[in-house]
């Protein structure tokens, strides 16, 4: 042994040895246990020290081509005839070096590792080298798995863990090698644990590698999941039973969750076989969650069964019901109040497809799961590159969420508040989708030259002529997107009603002071339907705002207005230069009204308001004017009952002894708001009642005549007085805050 001390540490130089490497290094292929170990005894440095191909030993020892029985002087012999020190055969391959102990074809010799003995003797006397790394970037993990080819060629194609002590010690030199993920034809992505798992090592080495990478555990552990993956992945579809993946569910519930080898949840797989439906919904139920999550072609399982067609396997009915679980599972909105949730997009995909599935699917969630109330928010949500949902719905989705959406098919309500609402009107805010403004029409009829100019008059080109593109631009910043916005006034009395149309009717009003009737409007007979069946838009309203009133069934529809005079005067606080301005145009409003021998009856701040396409206000609510005419007794005053400003001749006293009759007069209405409202207001000194004071209404008869029997009052005859009074009090409300 002597000689084998002196030359421990030196470089060797003899013939046949690579050059630059410690004798350590150069037992390569050859030296059997006993004599590594004993060269770690003798020369521990030679450990730390890279060869010329900048190699650890331990890295080395790692990547050898070893047969344990074969000695040093043997291999060596046998190299040195051209045999392969593992089968003695001398068929060599070609180029190959007459010397060379590669000369054997056979591919399971070629990948031998080198023994165990090796590899703990290196390990333990030098450590750092598992972290070192191979040439090509690997080690750690490679050390780990030393049956890498053993077993791929002979027995099965998968990784297989190294023994037991190797990863021991290779977890306590270097523990992230726990964490190293293997990717092959088959195997991709998995860990350490997973193999020690599929291949049944003992519970010290799952400990060791659990303790080490903890992600592992929860990751994918194939111990409890990798019976459902390969019966849904091998098992042929006309034999996969519903029954045997419900009892591996029940053995191993929480293998549903788990991502098998090729990172597919069981529910995945299901979808990409289109495995039998009594399986695909086992798989679902037991973990919904994977209908939320991408497969491995970047789709949502939803999208796969809304595109299949009807197969014997998959009937229509079969279809329509995933798709619906599915899309039910994954709703952008809360059922419970319509709040944006956390969803991975199944509802944008869905209504974007036009088949059949998808829109069954569609129309059972939004009636039979009661999305439909949430109507106005799932269209409005967004996808993950910020697109609304109903721009990207496809024309059948459309159409079905349009009747939701629309009243009357064709207003889009205000999800939020009512504009306004009275004890026998309610006031909505909608868009008129039937009424859209093509802003490139008007352009084209303008110009009339075809020129494509058009300048500040619209009839001929100059220097300051503006393209189309920018006219359409400059009518969308300024008028909106084209879409009429209308309000939609619901009400209770026929008799209000008629005489606010007629007032529209029979007289003539001019458009630039009062706000007009809009004509192309649904029959009386269809809104009328839409309110007494209970349009389902028209509920979505009623059931958040207005559960304590009666809709009324008879409509007027007009433009809507940017803001009313109250909303003007308390938020915008004009200065007096500007409440000029706006005397002005409400003393020509109701000067034109009276020209036109009509009174208005109620004039207040809430009925006035402004347009921004001429910043204008005008006149709205004409359900309480009347004729002026002297001649006529039945036109009077007070039709509506109005708690606006009114005159002294609409006030009445009345005496203790009338107050009972008056009151029984009103109960005919059975109307308990109306009741508050015309209840007589007492008139108190030192707390005793002087006396009760009324408003001179009444009311009308199924011809609209009124009704004069029971008042203790004469009724009070319209003229311009009334409003004039009205006026004035709103003038001085306004120039003195």
């Amino acid at each position: 042994m002597s000689g084998l001390d002196s030359g421990l540490g030196k470089v060797t130089e003899r013939k046949g040895a690579r050059r630059g490497r410690l004798a350590i290094s150069t037992a390569e292929g050859t030296a059997g246990g006993a004599l590594i170990g004993l060269l770690v005894v003798k020369k521990k440095d030679g450990i730390d020290t890279r060869g010329d191909n900048n190699r650890e030993a331990l890295i080395i020892g790692s990547n050898l081509f070893y047969f344990e029985e074969i000695k040093l002087w043997g291999a060596r012999h046998r190299a040195g005839r051209g045999e392969c020190f593992v089968c003695h055969k001398r068929k060599r391959r070609a180029g190959a070096r007459a010397s060379s102990s590669w000369t054997c074809m056979r591919k399971e010799h070629h990948n031998m590792n080198a023994s165990e003995e090796i590899i703990l003797s290196l390990l333990n006397a030098y450590p750092q080298a598992a972290a070192a790394k191979m040439t090509d970037g690997r080690f750690a993990k490679f050390v780990l798995t030393t049956g890498y080819f053993r077993f791929r060629f002979r027995w099965r194609w998968g990784l297989s863990l190294s023994s037991d002590d190797i990863v021991l010690a290779v977890l306590e030199a270097y523990p992230e090698a726990a964490g190293k993920r293997f990717s092959t034809k088959c195997d991709e992505c998995i860990l350490p644990l997973h193999i020690a798992y599929e291949d049944e090592h003992s519970e010290p080495v799952q400990d060791a590698l659990r303790r080490a990478y903890p992600d592992a555990e929860m990751e994918n552990p194939f111990k409890t999941n990798h019976l459902l993956h390969k019966l849904l992945e091998n098992e042929p579809l006309d034999q996969l039973d519903e029954h045997d993946v419900e009892d591996l569910i029940q053995i191993y519930p929480e293998a549903v969750g788990k991502r098998g080898r090729d990172g597919r949840l069981p529910l995945h797989i299901a979808t990409d076989r289109m495995a039998p439906w009594g399986v695909t919904r086992k798989v679902f139920e037991a973990y919904p969650q994977a209908g939320k999550e991408k497969m491995k072609d970047g789709r949502l399982p939803i999208e796969v069964f809304v595109e299949q067609k009807v197969t014997d396997g998959w009937p229509q009915s079969d279809l329509t019901y995933l798709a619906t679980r599915l899309l039910e599972n994954d709703m952008p909105v809360s059922i419970e109040d319509g709040t944006p949730v956390e969803h991975s997009g199944s509802w944008h995909a869905c209504i974007s497809y036009s088949t059949k599935t998808a829109k069954c699917a569609v129309r059972e969630v939004l009636s039979e799961f009661g999305f439909g109330k949430h109507i106005h928010a799932l269209t409005e949500v967004r996808d993950a590159k910020g697109r609304p949902a109903l721009g990207l719905a496809s024309k059948e989705s459309r159409e079905l969420i349009f009747e939701y959406l629309l009243f009357c098919g064709r207003y889009k309500l205000q999800s939020g508040p009512p504009e306004h609402r009275t004890a026998t009107s309610v006031v909505l805010r909608a868009e008129d989708l039937a009424e859209q403004v093509d802003y490139g029409v008007i352009f084209d009829k303008a110009d009339i030259d075809g020129k494509g100019k058009l300048d500040s008059t619209g009839r001929k080109e100059s220097d300051e002529s503006i393209s189309k593109g920018e006219f359409v631009s400059i009518c969308k910043l300024h008028l909106g997107d084209g879409r009429r916005e209308v309000v939609i006034k619901l009400m209770q009395e026929k008799v209000q009603w008629e005489r606010e149309r007629n007032a529209r009717n029979e007289f003539v009003l001019s458009p630039k002071y009062v706000v007009s009737a809009l004509l192309n409007i649904p029959s009386d007979t269809e809104i009328a339907k839409a309110v007494r069946e209970g349009d389902v838009s028209l509920n979505v309203i009623v059931e958040k705002f207005l559960k304590d009133i009666k809709l009324g069934k008879y409509v007027i529809v007009m433009d809507a207005a940017d803001r009313n005079l109250h909303q003007i005067f308390f938020q915008e606080q004009p200065k007096i230069d500007a409440v000029r301005y706006i005397l002005r145009q409400v003393f020509e409003a109701v000067k034109h009204l009276h020209e036109e021998k009509l009174m208005h009856g109620d004039i207040k701040m809430g009925n006035i308001v402004r347009f921004l396409i001429d910043n204008k206000l005008r006149l709205i609510d004409l359900d309480a004017s009347a004729r002026i005419d002297l001649v006529d007794e039945q036109a009077f005053a007070g039709a509506k009952f109005s708690s606006a400003i009114l005159p002294p001749e609409m006030i009445e006293r009345i005496e203790k002894d009338q107050v009972q009759g008056f009151l029984k007069y009103w109960k005919v209405q059975n109307d308990k708001d109306l009741d508050k409202k015309v209840a007589p207001k007492i008139y108190l000194e030192q707390g005793i009642v002087k006396a009760h004071y009324v408003v001179k209404s009444f009311r009308t008869d199924e011809e609209g005549k009124p009704v004069e029997e029971g008042l203790p009052y004469k009724l009070a005859h319209a003229s311009e007085s009334i409003d004039l009074w009205s006026l004035g009090v709103l003038a001085f409300t306004l120039l003195t805050g």
